[in-house]
């Protein structure tokens, strides 16, 4: 298994007490230092301290792992735990990011755990978020859009690009920043870069094509003539001159210096009126001449390429110059992103703050009614009660109504039977 010791700074405040990093006195930085492990298959329980990382570099699946501090003690480490948090699209973004074990405050320390093609880094939330932006941007770890991302792939992709990167820069130069590859370009060096045209000692591009010493050097062959039959023994033929004389060595010498023709050509004396062989004095001054134009076109060449290096050199300029724009517009979106997430977790906390006062006036309200409820019912029951004795008293008026009628009559019967006594007697 493979350790790899790294460490970070921090504002010792951003910490719990009891924490296990030095602190100076006279100083407000504390260096936190962690062990990044590197097996096959998961981490197990025998080694690690809290806040130090795992990396399961497993052929089939890369992961990332952190050991927890223990909770239950308060002090040394605790359980591995497998890391995901890497498509930062949940809000409030800090309840779903992995703080720091010993962090204090995990909204206020700003301290997560973040993997990226750089390397396994504990960093902060702008940090972490900008270079997830450059992830999207060139393509990392990047889900289909309208499908559901498997995140433990996603973190493989980058745990891999990661590898891939370190082992770019073990074979050749080390480069700023991560690129998509994970392989860094090292730009060649103005010093190594030469042009096609060697110059004298002396000569500059600003000297006169005219100037004969500071010309450029260049090597020609011969131009060689054209071979045709012997001739026949009685055509005409004059002596060689001095000059035949020295063209035929010359050539000779090139033969076996390669700078003439083979040894079986024949070249033609110089007779009048043969097109082949022209005067010597009309062939130097023609060489002269295509030097001076070989010459010429040489140093065109030096110039229209100074000036392509030149537009090119302005080309980088500008494009620098749009990158650092792109890079500030860059940010500048990221802070609205942050912006926009503060605003919409204060209209999450207002909106929840309005539905639990609009709960209590919704239980207020049921309460009562459920008591006027009550009073109304208590109100029937009365009215019901005072029915019942209306109805009573009612039948009591008529039972006594019948009972008056009864003595009315029996009054009356007995009265009837006094007269007729009386007028009997």
């Amino acid at each position: 298994m493979l350790s790899i010791q790294r460490s970070f700074s921090v504002d010792p405040a951003v910490l719990t007490r009891g924490h296990p990093y030095a602190v100076a006195p006279s100083s407000r930085s504390c260096t936190i230092h962690f062990v990044e492990f590197r097996g096959m298959g998961p981490p197990s329980a025998d080694f690690g301290a809290a806040g130090d990382v795992y990396v399961d570099v497993n052929p089939r699946g890369h992961s990332l792992y952190w050991r927890e501090r223990d909770i239950t003690r308060g002090f040394g480490a605790g359980q591995w735990t497998r890391w995901t948090a890497l498509l930062l699209d949940k809000v409030p973004l800090h309840k779903f990011l992995v703080p720091h074990p010993w962090a204090a405050n995990p909204e206020a320390s700003d301290l997560y755990l973040w993997v990226d093609p750089a390397g396994v880094k504990w960093t902060s939330k702008d940090e972490l978020c900008a270079s997830r932006v450059q992830m999207v941007q060139r393509n990392i770890a990047r889900g289909a859009p309208g499908a559901t991302p498997d995140v433990d792939a996603l973190v493989s992709e980058v745990l891999q690009r990661m590898l891939d990167r370190e082992r770019s820069v073990v074979s050749g130069p080390r480069g700023g920043g991560f690129s998509q590859t994970g392989r860094s370009s090292t730009p060649t060096p103005t010093s190594q870069r030469r042009s096609s045209i060697e110059h004298p000692p002396g000569a500059s591009s600003s000297s006169s094509s005219h100037d004969v010493r500071h010309r450029p050097t260049y090597h020609h062959s011969p131009t060689l003539l054209p071979i045709h039959p012997q001739r026949d023994a009685g055509e005409y033929t004059r002596p060689r001159t001095s000059h035949e004389s020295f063209r035929q060595d010359l050539f000779r010498r090139g033969s076996s210096g390669g700078m003439g023709p083979p040894p079986n050509t024949y070249l033609h004396p110089m007779v009048p009126g043969n097109p082949y062989s022209p005067p010597m004095p009309a062939m130097q001054h023609d060489s002269e001449q295509d030097n001076r134009r070989r010459a010429e076109k040489a140093l065109e060449d030096m110039r229209r390429a100074q000036y392509a290096e030149t537009k090119s050199k302005q080309e980088l300029k500008q494009k620098n110059r749009e990158l650092a724009q792109l890079r500030k517009k860059e940010k500048e979106v990221i802070g609205m992103s942050y912006i926009y997430q503060k605003r919409e977790q204060d209209l999450v906390a207002a909106l929840a703050a309005a539905q639990q006062r609009s709960s209590a006036e919704l239980e207020q309200m049921r309460a009562a009614v459920y008591a006027l409820n009550r009073q109304a019912e208590a109100a029937q029951e009365q009215s019901r009660a005072a029915a019942a004795q209306v109805q009573r008293s009612e039948e009591e008026l008529a039972a006594t109504q019948r009972e008056v009628k009864n003595l009315q009559s029996q009054m009356a019967s007995k009265g009837y039977e006094k007269n007729a006594k009386s007028s009997a007697g």
